[in-house]
């Protein structure tokens, strides 16, 4: 089984100040079920929408291929205040524009978390072979009381 854990923080902007949404984890539940940690995936840029939820790649190539779920995305960034699509508008030029309008952000992601666990029983889990290497286990550096800061130290500018 895999699992994965996002260490980042997401912070969502209000009127009156940056509020924290989700903490990050490193994945100590996983660290204490003997997890393999095997390395972080894969780093990228990530669109951050103003509710802290991120748009996905696969959603975003639904809506400029115009294919299937691409009326789902629009319907948000609309839920968000992004001025309606025109017929005659590129769905490019449209994003662009909405993501805009809305106040996204890309935000730099260095990779979530990935744990592997071995399931089934003992004779499964020795025959069970894991090609990734193990890795020492990722500590927090966060103070036990987690504390909402008046803005992120690297809080996107909207």
């Amino acid at each position: 089984m895999v699992a994965h854990t996002d260490p980042q923080p997401r912070y969502r902007r209000t009127p009156a100040d940056w509020t924290l949404i989700k903490s990050g984890h490193y994945g100590c539940v996983y660290q204490a079920c003997s997890a393999v940690y095997t390395g972080r995936t894969t780093a990228r840029w990530l669109v951050l929408l103003p509710d802290a939820c991120v748009l996905p790649d696969r959603a975003t190539s639904k809506l400029l291929a115009s294919g299937r779920g691409g009326n789902g995305v629009i319907d948000r960034l609309l839920g968000l205040g992004a001025a309606a699509t025109s017929q005659t508008q590129p769905p490019a030029v449209w994003l662009n524009s909405a993501l805009t309008t809305i106040g996204a952000t890309k935000v730099w992601h260095p990779g979530n978390r990935r744990y592997l666990i071995t399931i089934g029983g003992p004779r499964h889990k020795r025959r069970t072979f894991i090609a990734l290497h193990g890795r020492d286990y990722p500590k927090s550096h966060r103070s036990p009381t987690l504390r909402s800061p008046s803005a992120p130290p690297d809080a996107p500018s909207c």
